[in-house]
């Protein structure tokens, strides 16, 4: 079970190097999002060119586990 829960603007913010993003960092493999958030992560990249695959997988390889069981 993660300890931390994240929101779109905290994996913003670790994925585009702004502010607070060292702090994210510290606490992604012990954190979970809910299935609501990965959605807003991947519209707002696209924005910024990053692709789909690339979230998910940056997602995976940190460890952030997607609940379907939290709200925001």
């Amino acid at each position: 079970m993660s300890k931390y829960v994240l929101d779109a603007s905290a994996l913003l913010a670790c994925l585009h190097s702004e502010i607070g993003c060292e702090i994210v960092d510290t606490l992604l493999p012990e954190s979970a999002i809910s299935t609501v958030n990965p959605s807003q992560v991947i519209q707002k990249s696209k924005q910024k060119g990053i692709g789909t695959d690339t979230i998910v997988e940056g997602l995976q390889i940190v460890g952030v586990e997607i609940d379907c069981t939290l709200h925001n």
